[in-house]
């Protein structure tokens, strides 16, 4: 299943400018072609919109993707990452679940009693470890970047086991 409308951001100038785009659908496409100011114009404007520098910014951004072979790099360290939360955290009797798609991963925490929430606890141990993470409620969330090394996702697996560890016994 595809999206009609896809809104991308953030991402596409590697973070260091705004910009946004809007990608449509080739029959939502098709449907507003026409003349300028006709009943076919989509009127519409994006708050990161129209910025030459953050579009050159980007045009570059997309170049090195391609240049430094980061989805290699994606696939790579996506597997690491996953073989390591498998034997390093999602044995631990706090982890209710751990789930990943490439380098995105969320681990679900089984704290002992109702109402007591462990994923703050769990990211600020991180954060105690030199990796920030996010915590979703009993989430905790990893988002490392596309350029990842290996030796980060070292660091980012022992900090977590090490929280877990230390808030969670």
């Amino acid at each position: 299943m595809r999206p009609d409308l896809l809104c991308l951001g953030k991402g596409i100038t590697g973070g260091y400018l705004p910009l946004s785009a809007t990608v449509a659908a080739g029959p939502v496409h098709r449907a507003f072609l026409g003349a300028d100011l006709s009943e076919a114009t989509l009127y519409h404007g994006h708050s990161y919109s129209g910025n030459a520098l953050a579009a050159a910014v980007a045009l570059r951004h997309i170049a090195l993707i391609d240049e430094w072979d980061v989805l290699a790099n994606v696939r790579a360290r996506a597997a690491q990452l996953g073989a390591a939360l498998a034997d390093r955290v999602a044995p631990h009797p706090a982890v209710a679940e751990v789930r990943q798609s490439g380098l995105m991963a969320g681990i679900e925490l089984r704290p002992p009693t109702a109402g007591l929430r462990w994923g703050r606890r769990v990211s600020a141990g991180c954060v105690e470890r030199g990796v920030l993470v996010r915590p979703l409620g009993d989430v905790i969330v990893l988002v490392p970047p596309l350029t990842t090394t290996a030796e980060e996702v070292d660091v980012i697996v022992d900090a977590v086991a090490g929280a877990l560890v230390d808030v969670c016994g």
